[in-house]
């Protein structure tokens, strides 16, 4: 899997054919760990507001195709 800005592309052939991944949300990471084919995370650089700044981690079960935010103080 690689990131080249807007797009997500994964490749199951040692790299001779890219696929392009839809992803929800878009992804726009810089920091790209795939554990297998489905399960990885992202550094995804965030937002500033005038409250909050800061970088989020998503992860994917998915093979890419969605992401969620990791809550590391959740419960």
């Amino acid at each position: 899997m690689v990131i080249a800005d807007p797009y997500l592309f994964t490749t199951t052939d040692a790299g001779r054919h890219w696929t392009r991944v839809l992803t929800t949300p878009r992804i726009d990471g810089a920091e790209l760990a795939m554990a297998d084919a489905q399960h990885g995370w992202i550094l995804q650089p965030a937002a500033c507001d005038s409250f909050n700044c800061g970088d989020q981690l998503l992860t994917t079960t998915d093979g890419g195709r969605t992401w969620t935010p990791l809550n590391p103080g959740a419960r």
